[in-house]
């Protein structure tokens, strides 16, 4: 990482290099934590990656998804789930429809 921000000057390419190798990294070397990949790849905070931003938004909404079909289970209405979620409407009524053709 400090090589490629020593030897590359053009800003973009750099960033798009340094992108590349945190996600690599990240994926390639899963048995590592948080502070393992810091120290590896030489950065303050892994957590201002955008691989790690995407990843989180991710597992958010894959939890939110989850919760509306538990919530469903049980036989809350979906303008409850969105309610008690604090989402749209609209998006309990797309994972519900998912969960019925999937």
């Amino acid at each position: 990482m400090s090589r490629v921000k020593r030897e590359i000057d053009n800003a973009a390419l750099r960033d798009d290099l340094i992108e590349l190798i945190e996600t690599v990294i990240i994926y390639k070397l899963t048995h590592l934590s948080r502070e393992e990949i810091q120290a590896m790849l030489q950065v303050k905070d892994i957590r201002e990656s955008r691989v790690y931003r995407e990843a989180k938004e991710e597992g958010y909404h894959e939890g939110i998804a989850r919760s509306i079909v538990k919530l469903a289970a049980k036989k809350m209405p979906p303008e409850e789930i969105a309610s008690s979620l604090e989402v749209e409407f609209d998006l309990v009524r797309e994972v519900l429809k998912g969960q019925a053709n999937g």
